[in-house]
């Protein structure tokens, strides 16, 4: 996995993946799937909400560039990438609203215990993400950054676990993809993707 290095003295590189289920039910209750000006804009006001909100669980620790995956696959940046057309094309038209959004932090990952641990340990961005009871969204992301290629998956539905590796119900197994599960092929386009991902911001 790629690091980015923003300074001598500060390294990027952890990066997640953010699929926005909430953002279906959020414009159905204010009427926000009109193929106009006005359906653009409330989508891109509650992304941006969405956003501000995980940037204050996860202390202030996002780097402003935030990219989207258009419905042509590529990676663009968002809001300023995320058009009239981009909007019509993925939402409207697709008849989906769960777009992918990814953000980058601003340190890497420390997986230290006691008084080293940080705020991005697996275990403790797993309860953060839960914090966030407001939404519906799946996170994917390296469960331990630069240790290992191993990249988990958590649905979270409203402050409670929907499908994931957290789920207490679930195989865990069936929701990490490495070059040794089942889901190779999706580790590996998430890994280039992750990359890009790092090479753009």
């Amino acid at each position: 996995m790629k690091t980015k290095e923003t300074d001598e003295n500060n390294h990027v590189g952890n990066v997640i993946k953010l699929t926005l289920r909430f953002l279906y039910d959020k414009l159905d209750d204010v009427g926000g799937f009109q193929e106009d000006d006005d359906g653009l804009e409330i989508s891109i006001k509650l992304i941006k909400e969405f956003i501000h909100d995980v940037n204050e669980e996860f202390e202030g620790d996002i780097v402003d560039n935030i990219l989207f995956k258009a419905k042509s696959g590529t990676l663009l940046k968002f809001p300023d990438d995320f058009t009239h057309d981009e909007w019509v094309a993925h939402i409207v038209d697709g008849g989906s609203a769960e777009p992918d959004i990814y953000i980058l932090f601003k340190k890497e990952a420390n997986f230290g215990f006691g008084s080293d641990a940080g705020w991005n340990q697996p275990e403790v961005m797993n309860q953060k993400f839960l914090n966030l009871s407001e939404y519906g969204f799946y996170a994917t992301f390296h469960q331990f950054g630069d240790q290992s290629d191993d990249i988990i998956r958590q649905g979270y539905d409203f402050g409670e676990y929907d499908t994931g590796y957290y789920n207490p119900y679930e195989d865990k197994a069936e929701y990490i993809f490495n070059k040794e599960s089942r889901a190779e092929y999706w580790q590996k386009n998430l890994v280039d993707e992750f990359d890009q991902v790092i090479s753009l911001l």
